[in-house]
């Protein structure tokens, strides 16, 4: 395993030519809501963990450098369905440079890390850590104060099919495997 910058990291995927298929493990703060929807209870109240002190692990198998739009029309076509059936909405991201892979956000400059997630077949791998005592935290006693994740609407894909672009902080890199090396990304 390689130790490399984030800065590093962003060089070999904007060289990258073409697409391919990475591991990568991810280090997150989840957005979580402030009282659990059901109980009325902070996350302190219910499970003794303090927001600020959870951390989401994910690994997943993710699609590098692919064309969104191109992937979403290529799905309507398999489907039976018309590529004008996709409605391509405004976002708050755009690409960074030439890459396909770094997105900016278009009011911080902020940068992410664009990938594709086949999450119906290919789930990413969770676990959910409350970093001031290293314990684990189960999911189910997290999902009132989780946010609900809805389906794309503008797609026009059967659900079980949509295209599941992930923007994810670029500071949230930990692990990278692809082209045969691993990386760990440091900060």
């Amino acid at each position: 395993m390689r130790k490399v910058s984030k800065e590093a990291v962003m060089r070999m995927i904007e060289d990258f030519p073409g697409n391919t298929f990475a591991g990568v493990e991810t280090l997150t703060s989840p957005k979580l809501k402030n009282t659990g929807r059901k109980t009325g209870l902070t996350l302190v109240e219910k499970v003794g963990v303090k927001p600020e002190n959870l951390k989401k692990r994910s690994t997943w198998v993710a699609g590098l450098g692919y064309n969104y739009q191109k992937a979403v029309e290529n799905r309507l076509i398999k489907e039976g369905k018309s590529a004008d059936t996709y409605e391509k909405g405004t976002s708050w991201h755009a690409p960074y440079g030439d890459s396909k892979t770094i997105r900016q956000n278009k009011k911080s400059g902020e940068l992410y890390f664009y990938i594709f997630a086949n999450i119906a077949n290919n789930p990413p791998k969770s676990e959910f850590i409350d970093v001031e005592t290293g314990n684990l935290v189960n999911k189910d006693d997290l999902v009132e104060f989780l946010d609900i994740v809805y389906p794309s609407k503008n797609q026009g894909l059967e659900e079980a099919n949509e295209i599941k672009p992930r923007t994810l902080k670029l500071e949230s890199l930990k692990r990278l495997s692809f082209n045969g090396e691993v990386y760990e990304v440091i900060c």
